[in-house]
């Protein structure tokens, strides 16, 4: 995949230029359009910041799932009432299965892309709990410790890789997309 992250809405123009210059990506391979067939663009579906803005949403789980939000300063946020909006509590399993389902749910609502997205909010705003602060046992035996480099980047990829699986079972012929960006740049 080779491309440019030009504004939503970018024009035609800028679009044929991406192509001239042989990307198989631009922003405007985010859905599906004709476009994007004639040209043989790579077609993703859900790009951007999403977890919570489309995937586990506060409108749809806070009240009955409280805990599958972030704690922060010993409270779980309500993303209705925040400035902006936080991450998720990473090590909540039944978030995860739920997370699943709506993964699920937005797939078969948009068919004929290849790449759907799956990407953490735009901030550090991260879950404090005791169970997202655990030390983090890897298969080699090492451990990594809460405020360790790679420490959040590792917590994420915990919670993003049985969703992967899941999709990879439900969905063969499809690729998640994430971001290495904020507390996700560092490799977990």
């Amino acid at each position: 995949m080779r491309g440019w992250q030009t504004r939503y809405g970018a024009s035609e123009d800028e679009f044929i230029w991406a192509v001239r210059n042989l990307s198989s990506w631009t922003s405007w391979s985010t859905g599906v359009r004709k476009a994007n067939d004639d040209y043989g663009m790579i077609k993703e579906m859900y790009f951007g910041h999403n977890i919570t803005g489309m995937y586990i949403t506060a409108d749809k789980y806070y009240q009955s799932h409280p805990e599958f939000f972030p704690e922060i300063k010993g409270k779980r946020v309500d993303f209705n009432h925040a400035k902006r909006r936080p991450q998720l509590c990473f090590t909540n399993q039944e978030m995860i299965e739920c997370f699943k389902k709506e993964f699920e749910y937005h797939v078969s609502r948009q068919p004929g892309c290849k790449i759907y997205g799956i990407f953490a909010e735009d901030n550090y705003e991260l879950c404090q709990c005791a169970k997202c602060r655990e030390d983090i046992k890897l298969a080699d035996g090492r451990v990594l410790k809460y405020g360790d480099p790679d420490f959040q980047s590792t917590r994420f990829f915990q919670f993003l890789t049985p969703i992967a699986e899941f999709a990879k079972k439900r969905f063969p012929n499809i690729l998640i997309s994430t971001y290495a960006y904020f507390f996700t740049e560092i490799p977990p």
